[in-house]
């Protein structure tokens, strides 16, 4: 199963190798220069834009964590004062060395002095592919009041461009191309303060003559993506598939997620009892449901007639558990848990609907007990953002048929803003929330 993960904003992260994954890439952008600020005759010169490199194939272990950081575009500058380079991005081994980085853009010079901000170089790079930035343009030198503009970030596939320095309005350079492509650089504006530079990279423009301040570089970027997950029984997921009449699902009992899928009438699905996280599919007539019993998180999906569901009771936040009013199993989860897509026999301090607090690309279906979320290969679902306090928050998911595994992942923060501004993490097991979390469901 195919996945990624991009790191758009500055800063330094933890990247944790999921389960199954053995080989990954890692594409690196440096941050964009910025531009360099005008003095009160002339204009200043552009910021160069930042460098890419790329891992094409890097062995990782499942489990382990990996340092990264995504460097910041440099400060656009003061008036006559030159433009800060932009910071490089580095994505690091397990052991903190580092394993591939990109130059950041240099900052554009100030109006007093004629120049341009230099590109992030591969000379100054590391990876198995590097392109160069753009460098940023200096000011006009005919006219010397019109300023230089930003260098185009480089792409994954060739370098960027440099910044022209003809009559404003002018493009800065543009980002280089690929299949993910480098910012563009900040434009020039004849007598205004320099613009932006674009993501991934792109060096901000000069400022304008009258003392304009110079353009911010753009931000650079990091993606982790990989092509395939390998499954053991021994290993972090255990997948079952398919039983059959008088059959037995003994699903990766020692490990942290275990998933069954399918089982049919008169069997017993004992779907990992002493790990993290159990996942059960589907059990119909006279069939006994034994799920987690010892496991700080169960899942188990749509229990008929004379079955019995034992449902473990610690989670903090549930995700579609749904038992029929047939079912000899009587109660619920704790106080304290948000459950979606289940309205009735279950105790729940916030019982809520799929419909008006799920968004995403795939499709909400039926209504009370038997909603539920509904995704093909390569859809998604998010849900609204959960007060959850200071606590330990445990997420369930269940399934309504065979299929698919799906991924859940969440975010969190420690106000609604810092949540929706977090990255996606793969959800793997209890985790401390820091006062809000956001649930995703990838197909």
């Amino acid at each position: 199963m195919a996945g990624s993960n991009t790191y758009t904003s500055q800063g330094d992260f933890t990247w944790t190798c999921p389960a199954g994954v053995t080989s990954v890439k890692v594409e690196v952008w440096g941050g964009g220069g910025g531009g360099g600020g005008g003095n009160a005759a002339a204009a200043a010169g552009g910021g160069g834009g930042g460098a890419f490199a790329q891992l094409t194939s890097y062995n990782t272990t499942p489990g382990a964590n990996y340092v990264l950081t995504v460097g910041n575009g440099g400060g656009g500058a003061a008036a006559n004062t030159n433009g800060t380079a932009g910071n490089n991005s580095v994505f690091r081994h397990s052991n903190n060395a580092n394993a591939a980085w990109a130059q950041g853009g240099g900052g554009g010079v100030r109006g007093r002095n004629a120049g341009n901000g230099a590109a992030g170089t591969t000379a100054n790079s590391s990876g198995n592919t590097t392109y160069a930035g753009g460098n940023g343009s200096s000011r006009n030198t005919t006219t010397t009041t019109y300023p230089g503009a930003g260098g185009g970030g480089a792409g994954s596939a060739n370098a960027g461009t440099a910044g022209g320095n003809t009559a404003p309005p002018l493009a800065g350079g543009a980002g280089g191309t690929g299949g993910n492509v480098g910012g563009n650089g900040g434009n020039t504006v004849s007598a205004d303060n320099g613009s932006t530079g674009f993501q991934a990279g792109g060096g901000g423009a000069g400022g304008a003559a009258a003392n304009k301040l110079g353009g911010t570089g753009g931000v650079g970027k990091i993606v982790i993506s990989w092509t395939s997950q390998t499954w053991s029984t021994n290993a972090n997921v255990g997948v079952g598939v398919e039983c059959d009449d008088f059959e037995k699902a003994a699903l990766n009992e020692l490990a942290s997620v275990g998933v069954g899928v399918a089982i049919g009438p008169t069997e017993k699905a004992a779907l990992n009892e002493l790990a993290s996280v159990s996942v059960g599919i589907e059990c119909d007539d006279f069939e006994v449901r034994y799920i987690s019993s010892t496991a700080p998180v169960n899942v188990g999906v749509r229990t008929q007639d004379s079955e019995n569901a034992d449902f473990v009771r610690t989670a903090s936040v549930g995700v579609t558990i749904v038992i029929s009013t047939s079912s000899s199993k009587t109660g619920g989860l704790t106080t304290g848990t948000t459950c979606w897509g289940h309205s009735t026999g279950v105790t729940e301090t916030n019982i809520r609907t799929f419909t008006s607090n799920w968004t995403g690309t795939g499709t909400i279906s039926g209504s009370g007990d038997s909603e539920k979320l509904e995704l093909d290969v390569g859809e998604y679902m998010e849900s609204e953002v959960i007060n959850t306090g200071s606590n330990t928050v445990t997420l369930l998911q269940n399934f309504y048929g065979s299929g698919d595994n799906r991924t859940l992942k969440y975010k969190q923060g420690s106000s609604e803003a810092n949540c929706n501004a977090d990255s996606w993490h793969t959800y793997s097991t209890p985790f401390s929330s820091t006062g809000y979390v956001k649930i995703r469901i990838e197909a």
